[in-house]
C-alpha cells in the first residue's frame, strides 16, 4: 500500500557516514531524497587522500545511482594529517588560523582534490565547528575568520564542480570566538546564535547559489533546553531562533536551500549528555520529531536533515521511520505515525496491542525525561502502565512474517529487542 504524502519537504534529508550497512531500500521506503555525507579526508596520512576520496566518489555515484540527492560537508579549518601512521589519532585534527596564508593554502590544496573526486555531488556545505574553529591559544577569532574559509571553499566548489550547489553550516560557530565555552553552557549556545545572527545579516553571502542549515537548537535540544531553563531570567523568556522573519529574509535574496539541520533530534544520545537509560534497543520520540517539524514548516524551511550511524541504525529505526514520514505528510500524527509501523511489525490480529505497547515506550523516552518540564509534551494516553504488564502484553504479539516494507531487521528481531528494552523498563520502575 502506497505511503500517504501530503505538502511534502522538497529535501528530506538523513547526514549518513560512508562506512554505513546498505540500507538504501529502507531510506527510500521511508521517504528520503537526499542524503548527507560527511568527508574526513583530512583524518587520513596526506598520502591516502586521493584513495579516500576515491572511495567517496564511489559511494555518490552509489546513491546518485539509487535515485538520492547527494550533499558533501567539508570541515573548515582542519589542517591535513601528515603524521606517523595511516590515521590521525585525534578525533577532533588538528586546527590552523585562518589568518595563516601557507595553512589555507595546504588545506585548500587538499580540499580541491576531494572535491574534484566528488564532483558528482549535488550540493557541498562547509561546516563551522565541531571540528573546527580557532583554539585560545592561537589567538583571538571572529566570525570573519570562520567567512573567510567558507568562501575560499565556495569559490574553490564552483571551479570544481561547477553544477552544485554550496552551503553554509553554521554549526557551533562560536567556537571560531571562543571554543573555550563549554557546550555545557548556557554561554555556548547564546553566542552561536550571536554569529548567525551577524552572519545572516551579511551583504551577497545567500542567494541562488548559496544556501544555509541552521541547526535550530532552541527547538529541540535536550542540552540547550535545560541550560536555559536553569536560568531564572531565560526560563521566563526562552530564547527562540531562527524565527520566521530570518527565513523570510532568506527567501527575499532569492536563497533556494533553506534547510534545518537538528542533528540529535532522532536519538536519545545529545552528544555527551546521554542522560540515565540510554541503551542500544528500540526507542521512539515520535512526539518531539513531529512537533519539530511541525515547526519547521511554520518557519519557512523547504528541507530538514536528520542523523542516522551504524551504532544507533537498529534502535532509532522507528525514529528515522517517523522523520521522513512527518516531512512527507503534514496530516499525518505521531498516533497514526505507531499505528503504521505497528502494521510493518506484527499480525494484524493483535496489531493494536503492539500500538499500546510503542505507546508506553515512547512515554518512558529517555530523550523526554532530559527535557526540562517545561519542554515536555503530554504522554501518550494508553492502557500499558508499567513495563512488566507490557511484558506480558508483548508476548501475546505475533511478528508479521509476511510484511513487505524494507526494514532494517526481521520483525522478529525487532520484537525480541523491544522485549530487552521493555525488561530495563520494568527494572528502573
Amino acid at each position: 500500500m502506497p505511503l500517504s504524502v501530503c505538502n511534502p519537504l522538497a529535501h528530506i534529508g538523513l547526514y549518513i557516514w560512508d562506512d554505513t550497512p546498505d540500507q538504501y531500500a529502507f531510506w527510500k521506503a521511508c521517504g528520503y531524497n537526499t542524503m548527507q555525507l560527511c568527508d574526513r579526508s583530512w583524518w587520513v596520512h596526506a598520502s591516502k587522500t586521493d584513495e579516500r576520496a576515491a572511495t567517496m566518489a564511489r559511494h555518490i555515484q552509489s546513491l546518485k545511482q539509487d535515485g538520492f540527492r547527494v550533499n558533501m560537508i567539508l570541515f573548515s579549518n582542519i589542517a591535513q594529517y601528515k603524521g606517523e601512521g595511516d590515521f590521525d589519532p585525534s578525533p577532533i585534527g588538528t586546527k590552523f588560523h585562518p589568518s595563516d596564508e601557507e595553512a589555507m593554502k595546504d588545506r585548500l590544496f587538499y580540499v580541491r582534490k576531494v572535491v574534484r573526486a566528488c564532483r558528482e555531488a549535488d550540493s557541498f556545505t562547509v561546516f563551522a565547528g565541531d571540528p573546527g574553529g580557532i583554539p585560545d591559544e592561537m589567538g583571538p577569532g571572529c566570525l570573519e575568520d570562520f567567512m573567510k574559509v567558507a568562501l575560499a571553499f565556495r569559490d574553490l566548489v564552483k571551479e570544481e564542480a561547477p553544477h552544485a550547489d554550496f552551503h553554509i553550516n553554521p554549526w557551533a560557530v562560536s567556537m571560531f570566538h571562543t571554543p573555550n565555552y563549554s557546550a555545557m553552557t548556557k554561554e555556548f549556545w547564546l553566542q552561536e546564535t550571536v554569529e548567525v545572527k551577524q552572519l545572516l545579516a551579511m551583504k551577497d553571502i545567500f542567494g541562488p547559489e548559496t544556501g544555509i542549515e541552521l541547526p535550530c537548537h532552541d527547538y529541540y535540544r535536550a542540552l540547550a533546553l535545560r541550560l536555559y531553563d536553569e536560568d531564572p531570567v531565560l526560563r521566563a523568556n526562552p530564547p527562540l531562533f531562527p524565527l520566521k522573519s530570518d527565513l523570510d529574509g532568506l527567501f527575499t535574496q532569492n536563497t533556494k536551500d533553506v534547510w534545518a539541520w537538528p542533528y540529535f533530534l532522532m536519538d536519545e544520545a545529545d552528544d555527551g549528555d546521554i542522560g540515565p537509560g540510554n541503551t542500544p534497543l528500540p526507542q521512539s520520540e515520535t512526539r518531539y520529531i513531529h512537533r519539530f517539524v511541525q515547526q519547521a514548516r511554520k518557519l519557512g524551511f523547504n528541507g530538514i536533515v536528520g542523523n542516522w550511524s551504524f551504532r544507533g541504525y537498529l534502535s532509532k529505526c522507528m525514529n528515522t521511520y517517523a522523520f521522513a514520514r512527518f516531512c512527507a505528510d503534514d496530516r499525518l500524527t505521531p498516533q497514526q505515525l505507531i499505528e503504521e509501523y505497528a502494521s510493518y511489525v506484527a499480525r494484524e490480529d493483535c496489531r493494536s496491542t503492539l500500538v499500546e505497547i510503542l505507546l508506553f515506550l515512547e512515554n518512558n523516552s529517555n530523550w523526554q525525561r532530559k527535557l526540562p518540564a517545561s519542554a515536555r509534551m503530554e504522554n501518550f494516553p494508553t492502557s500499558v502502565q508499567n513495563g512488566k504488564q507490557a511484558l506480558e502484553l508483548l508476548k501475546t504479539v505475533t511478528p508479521n512474517e509476511a510484511n513487505t516494507f524494507p526494514l532494517p531487521e526481521s520483525t522478529s528481531q525487532y520484537l525480541q529487542r523491544l522485549k530487552l528494552r521493555l525488561q530495563i523498563i520494568a527494572e528502573q520502575e
